[in-house]
């Protein structure tokens, strides 16, 4: 059964480090540090939230309208010829323009208007967990999906929800809570929908599809805006965007790689100014990720959140230049081509050499193996499963640069303490 769950949670883990490439595209590897799926506006007097579909570009997921008090309005939705036959979801925004908003006139969407500071919260992800606890308002979950998996847990017992794809309604309803924080993968889900028509607004998240550490920390924000704290997710954002920065920019020179116009390729991606190599180190480190699954090795591809996380650390990466629409699977005879000398490993799905021998005896064939420069990412974990590299990871993404920092470049921090990488001994 452990093996079982390790094997689970090391498949998620690939997925939501891989997640946020879009269509595969000729474009310049440069990624926004700026959330690119949410918008939060001021207008008569309330905060409109606006969730956009990291699937459909410009369009909207969902809009939410956080008030003080919940408002007693009307539906006037304007009709037209397209709209019959329409189906209205009442926690989405109707997005087809059969339906419109009238700001002017102050027609919401009932289930779409929140009051606000929340009070009671339900989630589906462990993601979740790390906005609210850095806001400090962990004690507001009532209910969540697998609380044995998580990491920081609040100081009273909450409902099990069960699996985010799987919802169990009956301790949902019980725990009432004023919404459900929901992924943006789910959806379509009937669960979700089941959700909505119980009276329940789900709010969903998208954090997990930016491709930016820093853009991916900026969703705080959006959570912030939900119990009123957006003032507090600034300040926290502000040192956290500083400290990235810093870290960043402490061994960066030009990358001497040529660019399109020098090669003769048009398939060349353009490598942009932010993605340097390092000084004054006299060569960059090069890194390898993930392990072998079933016969599969799993790597992000270079504007993933991972893929990110290697160039701003300065690391040399076979894959830095490919952007494909989640990860990249590769046979073992790719990954041993691609990673056989790569000095530092990270991601390992084990804790000891041993284990990652027993795993896959292939294994042993990589040189960062030999040369025991393993890491794995489960150095802040508890006994129930919960990993904080989920948590408080995900705001705090200027520790897990500086972690891979240091993994790469050991003799430049000796007194660095890692945060979350731990060595596979």
């Amino acid at each position: 059964m452990a093996l079982k769950r390790k094997s689970i949670f090391f498949v998620m883990g690939c997925l939501l480090l891989l997640a946020g490439c879009g269509k595969q595209q000729v474009v310049p590897i440069e990624v926004s540090e700026a959330a690119q799926y949410f918008r939060l506006t001021d207008t008569l007097g309330m905060v409109r939230a606006d969730v956009l579909d990291p699937q459909n570009e410009g369009k909207l997921l969902a809009r939410y309208y956080l008030v003080d008090e919940r408002l007693t309005i009307k539906d006037e939705r304007l009709k037209s010829n397209d709209s019959e036959g329409a189906v209205w979801r009442p926690h989405l925004l109707d997005t087809l323009e059969t339906k419109v908003i009238s700001l002017s006139s102050c027609v919401l969407y009932p289930s779409s208007t929140i009051p606000i500071p929340l009070r009671r919260v339900a989630t589906t992800s462990a993601t979740h967990i790390g906005f609210l606890y850095a806001l400090g308002v962990l004690d507001s979950v009532v209910a969540m999906s697998n609380p044995e998996w998580v990491y920081n847990k609040p100081s009273h017992e909450v409902a099990n929800i069960g699996e985010d794809i799987n919802i169990a309604m009956e301790p949902l309803l019980l725990a009432k809570p004023d919404v459900l924080f929901a992924s943006s993968y789910g959806q379509n889900s009937q669960q979700i929908e089941r959700v909505a028509e119980a009276g329940i607004p789900v709010v969903y998240l998208a954090e997990w599809q930016e491709q930016h550490p820093l853009a991916r920390a900026e969703w705080l924000r959006f959570v912030a805006a939900f119990f009123g704290k957006t003032a507090l997710a600034d300040s926290i954002l502000g040192e956290v965007r500083r400290e990235y920065q810093e870290v960043d920019k402490g061994l960066r020179i030009k990358d001497e790689r040529p660019n399109s116009s020098d090669s003769g390729n048009s398939e060349t991606k353009v490598i942009s100014p932010s993605s340097c190599v390092l000084h004054p180190v006299s060569k960059r480190a090069s890194i390898m990720s993930g392990a072998s699954y079933r016969g599969t090795w799993y790597v992000p591809s270079g504007t993933t959140y991972m893929g990110c996380l290697f160039r701003d650390a300065g690391a040399a990466y076979a894959f830095v230049d490919e952007c494909t629409n989640g990860s990249i699977p590769l046979t073992m005879e790719q990954a041993l081509r691609a990673f056989s000398e790569a000095d530092v490993w990270v991601g390992a799905n084990a804790r000891t050499m041993d284990e990652l021998r027993a795993i896959d005896e292939h294994h042993t064939w990589f040189k960062a193996y030999k040369t025991g420069r393993v890491y794995h990412f489960y150095r802040r974990t508890n006994s129930t499963g919960g990993n904080d590299f989920w948590e408080t990871g995900v705001v705090h993404p200027e520790l897990i640069l500086r972690d891979l920092q240091w993994a790469l470049y050991p003799d430049r921090y000796p007194d660095h303490e890692s945060y979350f990488i731990g060595k596979v001994e």
